[in-house]
């Protein structure tokens, strides 16, 4: 007998901290994130949340050239 084929697909939300404001990531790797939110900002600490099927992973980050309205790939830095 074959077993049925189930399908699933993981919650996965982004999003990154600054100073207690939460902005929608859309994208994100080592050294770059993308917004869905535009804001801008100076140089900063900031925290990048990943969320997945509720486990919660976070990592600090700096944003060394911070953010402008032109902006679309967010440097990132360790």
């Amino acid at each position: 007998m074959i077993a049925p084929l189930s399908s699933y697909s993981a919650d996965v939300r982004i999003s990154l901290e600054i100073d207690g404001l939460s902005l929608n990531v859309a994208q994100v790797s080592r050294d770059f994130c993308i917004l869905r939110d535009r804001i801008v900002c100076e140089p900063t600490r900031a925290v990048i949340v990943l969320s997945i099927d509720g486990k919660i992973d976070r990592r600090e980050v700096y944003l060394p050239q911070g953010i402008t309205e032109d902006m679309v790939k967010i440097p990132l830095e360790k």
